[in-house]
């Protein structure tokens, strides 16, 4: 009996869930756990995610009453809609490494043919993954420890249901990420003999039964990614605030704040995939959960008031230009990005200042695009940098 959890002993894993192969290309090596079947050898690790702060996570059965003439009370509480099972987490960024283990496309540091992030998504090739929250016993650090019994709550075919990237003055950078899945379940893993693979979360949505064939082993944790050939980089603790440069592409007339003589204070770079729960008569559970479209990626950066330049709205009403607002984090002390990000084809939407007795003058900008497919390089969310798929 535990008195009590906290999270030195959790752990967080991705993986792919038995139904195809994981696209992402993975470094082999001891930081990587197998799932064993049919899988080509090399295309289904489970990879810990990195910097962790906060796992959210719950689900909700919706019943149905059925009731019926003669009798006033209930005949029954029936579960016909598949339940919700839904997960969130908070990490903060040293690298791209764990967006890319999600299933979000980041090309890597340098790369000039960018495909945009949710490439794998639309095409259905990495959006559908397991997750994993292992539990080492109390008292132990799971990092490090690799004990032959431990507990996982695991939760299986998820899908992202959005995305949040942010950053702050004196903080670190951090990013949310939202998830729905179909299924949850908790496990006591026992792994003293070599290949006891316990079952994944996966199911199968026509009748609602795990995936058979393919178990899974968790691997012991490790403290940084470190990519082949990438220690210096890919291994960094964490991204700092004063290695930060954002560029929002105004000039002069755009706005009525000179670009030059804003202090930018904080950002938020998100997009809401709002799913589509595709059902089916002979399936207990959803078939499928699709991004519906268009889908929205918004800008909002907040920054201390300047100097004022000339600038109409009529002018921008009537040019209505587009932009290519970037962030990039570079390793601390250097310009090598580790983090790049661009919001490609966004307007600029809004632009409200505000002044109160005793604060600083402060300006707010919002920029809004679309994301499209892989090959539209004009409307999208590109992401690049230190990575998995090296």
């Amino acid at each position: 009996m535990s008195l009590r959890r906290i999270y030195q002993a959790d752990l967080l894993y991705v993986g792919p869930t038995g139904q195809n192969n994981c696209t992402g290309a993975l470094q082999a090596g001891a930081v990587w756990g197998n799932i064993s079947g049919s899988i080509a050898s090399g295309t289904s690790y489970i990879s810990e995610l990195f910097r962790i702060q906060k796992i959210d996570n719950g689900f909700n059965r919706k019943l149905t009453v059925l009731n019926q003439f003669g009798q006033l009370s209930q005949v029954d509480l029936v579960p016909i809609t598949p339940p919700d099972v839904t997960f969130s987490i908070s990490y903060v960024q040293s690298n791209l490494a764990n967006e890319n283990l999600m299933g979000l496309n980041v090309n890597k540091a340098g790369d000039t043919n960018l495909v945009g992030c949710l490439s794998g998504i639309i095409t259905n090739q990495t959006a559908s993954k397991n997750y994993f929250v292992k539990s080492t016993p109390e008292g132990t650090d799971a990092i490090n420890t690799n004990p032959t019994d431990y507990d996982v709550i695991s939760f299986g075919n998820s899908f992202i249901t959005s995305y949040s990237a942010q950053g702050r003055v004196l903080q670190f950078p951090t990013v949310d990420v939202g998830f729905s899945a179909l299924n949850t379940q908790a496990q006591h893993v026992w792994q003293g003999n070599t290949g006891n693979y316990a079952i994944t979360p996966a199911v199968y949505p026509a009748n609602g039964t795990n995936i058979t064939g393919y178990g899974y082993i968790l691997p012991t944790g490790t403290t940084s990614f470190n990519g082949v050939g990438l220690s210096n980089i890919s291994g960094l603790s964490v991204l700092r605030p004063g290695d930060m440069v954002i560029n929002l592409g105004l000039n002069a007339g755009d706005g009525f704040f000179n670009p030059g003589d804003i202090k930018i204070q904080d950002y938020n770079l998100s997009f809401n995939l709002n799913l589509e729960d595709l059902a089916q008569l002979g399936s207990k559970y959803y078939y499928a959960k699709l991004p519906r479209f268009p889908v929205e990626a918004t800008l909002t950066v907040n920054a201390l008031a300047g100097d004022i330049q000339t600038g109409s709205l009529v002018e921008i009403f009537n040019n209505n230009l587009t932009f290519n607002p970037s962030i990039t984090i570079n390793q601390p002390g250097t310009t090598t990005p580790v983090v790049f990000y661009q919001l490609k084809g966004a307007k600029l939407e809004t632009q409200q200042s505000s002044l109160n007795i005793g604060s600083n003058k402060t300006v707010n900008f919002t920029f809004r695009s679309t994301m499209g497919s892989a090959s539209d390089l004009n409307n999208n969310i590109f992401m690049s940098g230190i990575c998995a798929n090296i």
